[in-house]
């Protein structure tokens, strides 16, 4: 096909008037709990009221609570809540390299040499200079930081999301044709 039928091509599917067909996994029906993004809609969290093949209404969690109908095609993002979960683990990370960031600091910025005498066996297996010295503060820390961040992550809780992957298809709209017919011509 020569350049110059491509184009017009391209400019007669880019003008047909299309709808969009979108398909939503079974797992979000009336009564989920989902989080929408869309150009109109920001990250708004929602129970879903009702899906078509092509529009999902949600009644948002925030005032004013409103019912939203949404076309599946501008959705940009969906999200579906998997429940509510401690942070046990995530405060334990956190905890550990706060911990040891700290300790490793002030083990390093606390460095004195040891003021003994020469002869003493104590003094030379002892000091392990800065950088041990940080390194003993450091894991000291980070033990400490873990327990810490453990009991605090067990405390809090927050709900977690999983993405829905959208399937959507592109065609003429309800009751209008299409067509593209080719002429035997030769570009030149």
């Amino acid at each position: 096909m020569c350049p110059r039928m491509r184009y017009l091509t391209t400019l007669m599917l880019l003008v047909a008037p299309v709808s969009g067909v979108g398909q939503l996994p079974a797992s979000v029906g009336p009564g989920t709990r989902v989080r929408v993004t869309s150009p109109f809609v920001r990250r708004q969290v929602a129970t879903v009221a009702s899906v078509s093949t092509e529009s999902m209404a949600i009644v948002p969690e925030q005032p004013p609570r409103d019912t939203l109908a949404i076309l599946l095609v501008e959705l940009q993002r969906l999200e579906v809540s998997q429940g509510w979960k401690r942070d046990t683990w995530r405060g334990v990370g956190v905890g550990a390299v706060a911990g040891g960031i700290t300790g490793a600091v002030i083990g390093a910025v606390t460095y004195r040499r040891p003021e003994c005498d020469e002869g003493a066996f104590g003094c030379s297996v002892a000091d392990f200079g800065p950088g041990g010295q940080a390194a003993i503060a450091g894991a000291l820390g980070a033990i400490a930081g873990a327990v810490v961040g453990g009991v605090i992550g067990s405390l809090h809780t927050s709900e977690h999301w999983r993405g829905v992957k959208l399937q959507l298809s592109v065609g003429p709209a309800a009751g209008r044709r299409v067509g593209v017919a080719l002429a035997g011509s030769t570009c030149r």
